[in-house]
């Protein structure tokens, strides 16, 4: 009679199990998100340009194209108010007229409000921390609007249509259907294709069409330009020194990008990039320990002592033009230097205006503001309207630095519910996003320091949320981080 003797169960895993158990921890640890030019996002730009340059007829049919967009598929939300920026604000040298229903811009939002609804599957709190804060907000704002606004009719109007881009923008990722692996590598096409179709406008004068100095690439203006791209130049260029991406593309992208934002003669951008950079930076150093070991190891220390060598190289041989092209850019061709900084013609002239004005209006209504969304007391308020229906299409108002216009508009009331709003919506990518992730967050928010796009519900203000989300739903993911392999040139999808 044998005995069946039990033995302990072994603690060794099967070569099977362990093998994507410790694959599996490397790719939390080094990420999902990856540096691939998508066809798709090159070619749905590509008919977005074509029908721009046709006919206002044609603009128009652009529109209706993005709005059944929008509410055919589940990325379209997305993907629709991503390519409208470039409808809004394409060259006028290609497009002098605007589209025969413009309004229509204003219905795009409206359809994908109702295909993220559609796709709407509640979920617990903690994936989505910024909404409660975010409806705060917006109820303090609307009660200050009633009270005190000098035009409650258009700070409604605004207010509602911001909290609607704002919510779908950063909602939709978390119901598209798709990680966010897919939506950097759309941004990310986006910015490559950008930078693609305005390269042959370095040639001809359709490229400063608009003020005869700075490039506007394919957009209206030089300052639209610089913005757009300034957000993603900050990212290749981290790819490049934090040892992410090293490929050749992206280091194509990295020198085209930062000759663009200088051509542009936007001082806008070129701050939101080194600011974004210093800013992660400094995270990484002090709140990040797990991205701190990560710099350590990386050559970006290497890429700072080259990139420094090669500076002092370069203002050793070329240090006379190099001081006068850099003075033309800080001064866009036209203002003093830096000892005259506040004159008339001085270098900060074309903030301090701006900045006196907001001073003044702060002064005279420093608890709630004068409403949302308008202008300085002392400034006319400009309505644009639909040219077929009359209705407004927009109010543009000028307030270059995010802190004091906030104040401007909404007081110190405002300003404590902007500062709760705010901190909800960085936090999570303040704790958990990755290395580019940090750099795309705070380069794109630092655009507001001298182009305020932060309350404009079109255009440049709806990428900044559209980043925003994208930023929000890869900080959620525990894989959020970029894969660190060479840049691939091209993905089916």
């Amino acid at each position: 009679m044998t005995i069946a003797v039990p033995t302990a169960p072994s603690l060794a895993l099967p070569l099977r199990d362990r093998r994507p158990h410790r694959a599996s921890t490397r790719h939390e640890s080094s990420g999902c998100i990856e540096f691939k030019v998508l066809w798709s996002a090159f070619v749905y730009l590509a008919a977005v340009v074509a029908l721009q340059m046709i006919s206002p007829a044609t603009r128009t049919l652009s529109l209706i194209a993005l709005i059944v967009l929008a509410i055919c598929t589940r990325k379209g939300p997305i993907q629709a108010m991503s390519l409208v920026t470039f409808v809004i604000l394409f060259n006028r040298a290609f497009a002098p007229e605007r589209p025969v229903l413009d309004a229509l811009r204003w219905v795009l939002p409206l359809a994908c409000a109702v295909r993220v609804s559609i796709d709407y599957r509640p979920r617990s709190r903690a994936t989505a921390p910024w909404k409660w804060p975010l409806a705060f907000y917006a109820a303090v704002i609307l009660l200050l609007v009633i009270a005190v606004s000098s035009n409650p009719e258009l700070s409604i109007l605004k207010l509602g249509s911001w909290f609607a881009v704002t919510f779908v923008a950063l909602l939709a990722f978390e119901h598209s259907g798709t990680s966010p692996k897919y939506w950097f590598r759309w941004f990310y096409s986006l910015y490559c294709a950008t930078l693609l179709f305005s390269l042959p406008l370095l040639l001809v004068s359709a490229g400063r069409f608009a003020n005869g100095t700075g490039f506007q690439g394919i957009f209206w203006h030089p300052q639209s330009f610089g913005v757009y791209i300034a957000p993603f130049t900050a990212v290749v260029t981290a790819s490049l020194l934090f040892g992410e991406a090293r490929g050749w593309l992206n280091a194509i992208l990295a020198s085209l990008g930062w000759y663009m934002v200088f051509a542009s003669r936007c001082r806008t951008a070129a701050l939101a990039v080194c600011l974004g950079l210093a800013l992660s930076l400094l995270i990484m150093a002090i709140l990040r320990p797990d991205l701190r070991r990560r710099l350590a190891r990386s050559g970006v220390v290497i890429g700072i002592f080259a990139l420094s060598g090669a500076s002092i190289l370069g203002i050793g041989f070329y240090g006379e033009q190099i001081s006068e092209e850099v003075g033309f850019f800080s001064s866009k061709g036209k203002f003093g230097g830096l000892t005259d900084l506040f004159a008339p013609h001085g270098l900060a002239s074309s903030r301090s205006a701006q900045v006196s004005q907001l001073l003044a209006t702060i002064s005279d209504a420093p608890l709630a503001g004068t409403g949302f969304g308008l202008s300085a007391r002392s400034i006319a308020q400009d309505i644009e309207r639909d040219e077929t229906f009359g209705v407004p299409v927009g109010a543009y108002t000028e307030q270059g630095f995010l802190p004091l216009a906030v104040m401007a508009q909404t007081g110190i009331i405002g300003s404590a519910a902007w500062l709760i709003m705010f901190f909800a919506v960085c936090r999570p990518v303040v704790r958990r996003g990755s290395l580019l992730i940090l750099v795309l967050f705070w380069s794109s928010f630092f655009i507001n320091f001298g182009e305020m796009v932060f309350f404009a519900s079109g255009g440049l203000g709806a990428q900044l949320w559209l980043l925003f989300g994208l930023c929000l739903s890869a900080s959620a993911k525990s894989d959020a981080t970029v894969t660190p392999s060479r840049t691939r040139l091209l993905a089916a999808h």
